[in-house]
Formats: C-alpha cells, sequence, structure tokens
C-alpha cells in the first residue's frame, strides 16, 4: 500500500509504480471520462486498509511503470479535463481528496487520491465496485447494502487534525460555556485548554482547528467606492463568534457614515457570522471565510457544498443541512448559535424590523464547491419601512403574518414563483393567507405571476404617506365601480367599510363623502 504521494512519486522515479505492487493504485497512460468508473470504485471501497490509506489513480504512467514523458504544459491542460469531469460526474464530490499535477524526474504525471467521504459515491449517478483488474456498475441491491453499512457523508469536522491553539480564545470559549452551561464542571487542572478540549471532545479534531487554531478567516475593509483599503488575514474562527467582533463591524461602520445608533441588528450580524462558521465546506481551503465591510454593508461569503443552493433565501423556513455536525453541536453546547434552522429566519426578520433592505443570498460556482454569500444592508433604518411593518402589525395582530406581508411589500417587483421559494414548511399557510387576503398590502395577480401593492401600501411606500386624497379620475372610477355594484348585488346599501375595502383604501379619506353620494 502506498500511503503518501511523496512515497508514490519515488516509486515512479525508480520506475517501480506497478499494479501489482500496490493493492491501491491504478495507472493510466491517458485520462478518458470512463475512467471516472474506477474513481466510483476506489471510493466504494471501505475496508481498514481503504479506511487507512487513500486510493490513488495516476494519469500519465504505463501498466509496466513507465512515464509517458509529458511535460508540464500537457498536464496542466489534463489536469483541467480532470477537474471539470469530477465536478460535473463526481458524486459527492468530497470523495476526491486532490488532483495534483507533479514532476516525477524528467516527466509530469498527475496523482488523483480517492477515499470514501461515508456514502456511497457515484460517478455520473451510477456506483462502481472493484472487479479484478476492472471496474464494474454494482446492482441496485449492492448499492443499497453499501449504503447502508455506510455511516453518511463523512463530518469533516470530526476528523482528525493536529493544531496549535490560541489559549486566548480557548479562555473566551470556556468562560462562556461556563456561563451558558453552569452544570458542565471543570477540575481546574494546570492544563485547562487541554481539560477543556478533551471535556467537549474536540481536541486534536477539525472542529478545534477550526475555532481556535489554524484556520483563517479574511477581513477586508471598503472604502464608498468598493476599493479595499484593509485586508486581513486572522487565525482561530471563534475570534468573529464573540460579541467584540459584532462590536468591531457596528463602530467601523458607524465611524463610515457619522452615525451615532447601530448601523446593523447586532442579532443579525451575530447569526450572520456564525451560519457562516458552522456551515463552511472545510473540506477545501479551510472554507476560505471573508467577511468584507462596506459603509452602507456587510459581505459574508464562504465555500459551501452544491447542494446548498437549495437553502439559498429561504428566509421563511426551517429546514437545515450540516455535514460539520460536531463544530454545529459544539456552538450549540456553549449557545454560540441558536437552535438549528432558526438562523437564517433570526438574520432576515430582525433586518426588517430594524427598517433595512432585505438580506440576500448569492451562490456562485466554486470548483467542486459553491461560494455562498450572504449581504446584510446597513445603515439608517428607513422610517418608510419602519412604518408600513407598523402598519401591518396594527392589521394582523400577529408578528409572525405582520413580517410575512411586510417581506411581501419589499419583494413587490418579484415574480410570485420567485418568491415562493423563500417559504417552505409551517410558513405556507401564512403566505398562502396573506396572498389571498383581499384587505391585505397586496394584489397577487395570478396569471401573470406578480403581485402589487394595493393603494394604502403603494401610498406609503412611494410617497411616505398614511392617506392621499383622490385624484379626479379616482373618484369617477370609484363612483362607476359602487354604481354599479349597488345595482347589481347591493340593493342600495354600502357601508362606509366596505366601500373602503372596494376601493382599496384601508382608511377614511378626507373627500370620501363626495364619493359615495350617488344619485338613485
Amino acid at each position: 500500500m502506498i500511503r503518501t504521494i511523496e512515497e508514490l512519486l519515488e516509486c515512479a522515479k525508480r520506475g517501480e509504480l506497478v499494479e501489482h505492487r500496490a493493492d491501491n493504485v491504478e495507472l493510466k497512460e491517458n485520462w478518458q471520462q470512463a475512467h471516472g468508473h474506477d474513481l466510483s470504485a476506489f471510493g466504494n471501497r471501505v475496508g481498514p486498509m481503504a479506511k487507512e490509506c487513500p486510493q490513488w489513480l495516476i494519469v500519465g504512467v504505463k501498466d509496466d511503470g513507465t512515464l509517458c514523458g509529458y511535460d508540464e504544459p500537457t498536464i496542466r491542460q489534463k489536469e483541467l479535463a480532470i477537474s471539470q469531469h469530477v465536478n460535473q460526474y463526481l458524486s459527492p464530490t468530497q470523495a476526491c481528496i486532490g488532483i495534483s499535477p507533479r514532476q516525477a524526474g524528467s516527466a509530469w504525471i498527475i496523482v488523483i487520491g480517492v477515499k470514501n467521504p461515508g456514502a456511497l459515491v457515484l460517478w455520473n449517478r451510477s456506483a462502481y465496485k472493484a472487479a479484478g483488474t476492472t471496474s464494474e456498475k454494482m446492482a441496485p441491491e449492492e448499492m443499497m447494502e453499501l449504503t447502508v453499512k455506510l455511516p453518511g457523508l463523512a463530518d469533516r469536522s470530526a476528523q482528525d487534525s493536529s493544531s496549535e491553539y490560541n489559549a486566548g480564545l480557548v479562555k473566551k470559549f470556556s468562560e462562556r460555556l461556563l456561563s451558558e452551561r453552569p452544570d458542565i464542571t471543570f477540575a481546574g487542572t494546570a492544563n485547562i485548554t487541554d481539560e477543556i478540549l478533551n471535556k467537549t471532545r474536540i481536541n486534536g479534531k477539525v472542529t478545534a482547528k477550526i475555532l481556535f487554531g489554524e484556520t483563517r478567516y479574511r477581513l477586508v475593509y471598503h472604502d464608498a467606492n468598493g476599493t479595499p483599503t484593509e485586508n486581513h488575514q486572522i487565525a482561530g474562527l471563534y475570534q468573529v463568534l464573540v460579541p467584540e467582533f459584532v462590536e468591531r463591524i457596528q463602530d467601523w461602520t458607524k465611524h463610515k457614515l457619522g452615525i451615532d445608533q447601530p448601523p446593523y441588528p447586532p442579532r443579525a450580524l451575530k447569526e450572520a457570522f456564525a451560519n457562516a462558521v458552522a456551515h463552511a465546506a472545510y473540506y477545501e481551503a479551510d472554507g476560505d471565510i471573508v467577511i468584507q465591510a462596506y459603509p452602507d454593508k456587510v459581505s459574508i461569503s464562504n465555500l459551501a457544498l452544491q447542494e446548498s443552493r437549495y437553502f439559498a433565501n429561504r428566509w421563511f423556513s426551517s429546514e437545515r443541512n450540516t455535514t460539520n455536525r460536531l463544530l454545529m453541536e459544539v456552538l450549540r453546547l456553549s449557545r454560540v448559535v441558536d437552535e438549528l434552522g432558526l438562523g437564517k429566519n433570526i438574520i432576515f426578520q430582525e433586518a426588517i424590523k430594524n427598517g433595512q433592505r432585505p438580506p440576500n443570498v448569492e451562490v456562485e460556482p466554486a470548483g467542486a464547491y459553491v461560494r455562498w454569500r450572504l449581504t446584510i444592508h446597513g445603515g439608517h433604518a428607513d422610517p418608510i419601512h419602519v412604518r408600513c411593518l407598523e402598519r401591518l402589525r396594527e392589521k394582523y395582530r400577529d408578528e409572525r403574518k405582520a413580517l410575512m406581508a411586510h417581506a411581501l411589500v419589499l419583494w413587490s417587483g418579484q415574480p410570485v414563483s420567485k418568491i415562493r421559494t423563500y417559504v417552505s414548511g409551517e410558513s405556507l399557510p401564512i403566505f398562502a393567507e396573506i396572498l389571498n387576503d383581499g384587505y391585505g398590502p397586496i394584489f397577487h395577480l395570478e396569471k401573470e405571476d406578480r403581485i402589487f401593492l394595493r393603494r394604502w401600501a403603494r401610498v406609503l411606500v412611494n410617497e411616505g404617506k398614511d392617506s392621499k386624497a383622490l385624484t379626479p379620475q379616482e373618484e369617477d372610477d370609484i363612483r362607476n365601480l359602487a354604481y354599479r355594484l349597488r345595482v347589481k348585488n347591493h340593493g342600495g346599501y354600502f357601508s362606509p367599510k366596505v366601500l373602503r375595502g372596494i376601493a382599496d383604501m384601508g382608511r377614511p379619506y378626507p373627500r370620501l363623502r363626495a364619493v359615495v353620494k350617488l344619485s338613485s
């Protein structure tokens, strides 16, 4: 068994890299898309040796161990093709632990490392197994058997990883843990760092490296033109989870805007930073968390799994998924994060309660992963948005309904089919109720897949007014409508409430009496 790339390169230089000498090596003279069957077969090896050592597929070596003699430009081209195929066909992509062009003597080769990630490994939606010197497709019952045996996609945060720990960060963590969970006791040994990490069972794990060790995040400050003015790389992600970090961003923004009040809802910032740490894909580049502060917004981005696209902008939803289970449990234990699934709800609701523009998530391609980018807007609260939410609270008397209705007002320029993707689960009935409310702030025109603001909401949002005198044209329209309805349906009687509802005005207006005076 060959355990490391260095060991593999030494064998290749001596011409001793042949398959019969190492059970975990497959040699290819060139790369073809069908060779992905071997990657799937390698990934589905789950015995003790496969768990201990990676499986290696080598491009650029003949079966007898002779190097094909490729130069570096040729190998780089082949690397690009392999990367594209792996990103497109391999699932989960975490099964590939690296695609490495390397020089072996006078020639170049590509080393592809594969290891089972805790789940069935597919190539182009099919699973393969080793059958002698070839790979063959698994039968459905074989796929099911292996799926049942496997623990699920590997929790990266629970894997072993050595690191130097920042004692100051560990101390802050322990103080928070003790304040939030007084039922947890410590012996108070001389080496308190090891005691705390051992007590929480994260010593020597990726979780401890992420929070207190060598895992870094970038903090970038921008001027009003979007030009970076400061760029810092800081180790230990626990630093973004402490209240001091939220205050740091608030104070910087207040200084830039020349204001006294906090420009962001503190709870929204706290949850946004915690979500980035909790859900980053640490399989590559340590999750590559980047926090960018602008005078009027904060952008927080991190690498994420491809399937995270599903959760983008689902603000009224408690659906959740994370592969960093150990990390998430530690954050919950110390109450750094709220209950699972509530983070995005809190971010959105706190923002619109504060009179800010709605936050937004963009998902961008990033090789085998995606880049999740959350933007939270700050600065002065918009008094019109604040007043609109107040009106909706008066109407609905239920905070969930008022927030949902306000969100629909803010999203009114988007198709309803898109807005529906922001809502799921227990929020769907509320969404449907407001969408069909004849006296609410919006009108749903189903055939056009759009919602329109009703008159009172439109006047408030566009002009900042609670009411507005009717134009002569509006008076004529209402008089004609009322006359038609009077003759056909109401026997000539209208209450002011009914007429206001039909007219979509919400509240009495100074000139309404003139409108309802209909001749017989």
